[in-house]
C-alpha cells in the first residue's frame, strides 16, 4: 500500500512539472553512465529530462549547479569536502553528514548514497613493485628511487587531494611527472604497462586495474578520504520537482564497486555506448521494464575469434606478453589486452584488413618496380 501510494504521489508530482530536468556530468565515462541512469529512471516514471553530458571537470560541473545551468548531477562526497576546504574525513558516514551541512549552506542537496566509492589509488605493474620493494606510498620516499609519475589533468589541478599536496604530505620527488587529460584515461594506463612511467594514480573502479593486474600502493596514512558517489541536486530543482528525490531513492544502495567498475568496462574497453549500459544497468536492478535494443545482434561467429580459427599470424603482444591475433604483421591495439577473444568495437576488423591490403600493394608496386 504504501508503495502504490508513492508511485501514485510521483506520478502526480510529476504531471505538475512542466520544465525538464537538466542533468550533467563530469567529462568521465563513470559520470556520464550515472547521469545516463538518473535520466532514464526519471523518464520511466513520465519526467521530461534535459541530459547535458561531459561538462568538464568538477569546478566547471559544481559551478554550473550553483548557476542553476544544471538540476543535478553525480558527485562524491571526498570531493565535496575537498571543495568545501574541509579537513579529510575516514568514517563514511561522517563525511556524509558534514557534506550534507556544508552544502546546504549553498543551496545543495546530497541525496542518498549509491553505495559505491570511487577512490584514488597509487598504482604500479606488479614488476616494478617486485623489483623496488614497493609496498606503501611512504616506499616511494626513500632517496634513491627516483621514477616517473602520470596523473590525470582533473588530479593534477586538485587543491587539497590532489598532485601538490600529495607530494607535499610524502616528500616525493619524480624525474617527470606526466598529465594526462580525462578523455586519455586509458593513455594513463597504457603508459604505464608500456614503461613510459613507472606510477600512476588511478581511481578504484578503474577497470584497467584488473585488465593489466597492476598492483595497489597501500595508503596507510589515510591521505585520500572517502569518495562515496551520490546525487547532488540543487534546492530549487527538488522545491519545483520534489519527485526527482523519490525516484532517484531506488538507486540508493543498489550499485556496489564491483557492478560500477564492470559497467566502466562495458563503455571503456567494450565499447559499448552508455546509454546502453545504463538501460542494462537498471534493467538488471528491476527499474526499468524495456531492455536496450542492440545496433547489431550479437553473433558469436561475428564477434568472436574462435581459438580454432585460422590466422594469418600470430604475434605476441609486447605490453603484456599475451598472444594477440594480428593480421599481416599488424597488431591490432584493441586486441592488445588481457581480455583476449572477446568482443572488440564494430569495424576493427576492417581496419586490419585495409592496412593489409595497403601492406599488401606497396609490396606489390614495390616487386614491379624492381623488375622494370
Amino acid at each position: 500500500m504504501r508503495a502504490l501510494f508513492s508511485i501514485l504521489l510521483v506520478i502526480l508530482l510529476a504531471g505538475c512539472s512542466s520544465q525538464p530536468v537538466k542533468i550533467g556530468s563530469k567529462d568521465l565515462v563513470e559520470s556520464r553512465i550515472l547521469a545516463e541512469m538518473f535520466a532514464l529512471l526519471l523518464e520511466e516514471q513520465g519526467m521530461q529530462v534535459k541530459r547535458m553530458p561531459a561538462l568538464g571537470s568538477t569546478g566547471v560541473v559544481f559551478q554550473a549547479l550553483i548557476d542553476s545551468d544544471i538540476d543535478l548531477y553525480p558527485e562524491y562526497t571526498g570531493t565535496a569536502l575537498a571543495f568545501m576546504g574541509s579537513p579529510r574525513i575516514g568514517d563514511a558516514d561522517e563525511a556524509f553528514a558534514v557534506v550534507s551541512d556544508g552544502l546546504s549552506q549553498h543551496g545543495l542537496v546530497m541525496l542518498d548514497r549509491l553505495g559505491f566509492e570511487t577512490g584514488y589509488v597509487v598504482l604500479t605493474s606488479s614488476a616494478v613493485a617486485a623489483a623496488d620493494n614497493l609496498e606503501t606510498l611512504a616506499d616511494l620516499a626513500r632517496p634513491d628511487y627516483r621514477l616517473r609519475l602520470g596523473v590525470t589533468q582533473s588530479f593534477a589541478e586538485r587543491p587539497r587531494d590532489g598532485l601538490e599536496p600529495f607530494l607535499d604530505r610524502f616528500g616525493l620527488v619524480f624525474d617527470d611527472v606526466s598529465i594526462f587529460t580525462e578523455a586519455d584515461r586509458e593513455g594513463l594506463y597504457d603508459a604505464l604497462v608500456e614503461r613510459r612511467v613507472d606510477v600512476i594514480v588511478g581511481l578504484s573502479t578503474d577497470p584497467e586495474i584488473a585488465d593489466y593486474d597492476l598492483f595497489q600502493l597501500e595508503d596507510t596514512t589515510g591521505f585520500f578520504p572517502v569518495y562515496e558517489a551520490a546525487p547532488l541536486a540543487s534546492e530549487v530543482a527538488l522545491e519545483r520537482s520534489p519527485e526527482i528525490a523519490i525516484i532517484l531513492e531506488e538507486l540508493s544502495g543498489r550499485i556496489d564497486d564491483a557492478m560500477m567498475r564492470s559497467l566502466n568496462a562495458a563503455v571503456r574497453l567494450d565499447g559499448r555506448p552508455v546509454n546502453r549500459v545504463a538501460r542494462q544497468a537498471l534493467y538488471d536492478l528491476g527499474l526499468v521494464d524495456r531492455m536496450p535494443r542492440e545496433r547489431t545482434p550479437f553473433s558469436a561467429s561475428r564477434w568472436r575469434l574462435k581459438p580454432s580459427a585460422p590466422t594469418p599470424v600470430l604475434k605476441r603482444c609486447v605490453p603484456c606478453a599475451n598472444p594477440c591475433v594480428a593480421a599481416m604483421s599488424i597488431c591490432c591495439p584493441r586486441m592488445c589486452r588481457s581480455r583476449h577473444w572477446q568482443r572488440e568495437p564494430p569495424g576493427w576488423r576492417f581496419r586490419l584488413r585495409f592496412q593489409a591490403s595497403r601492406q599488401k600493394a606497396a609490396g606489390w608496386c614495390a616487386t614491379t618496380a624492381s623488375r622494370q
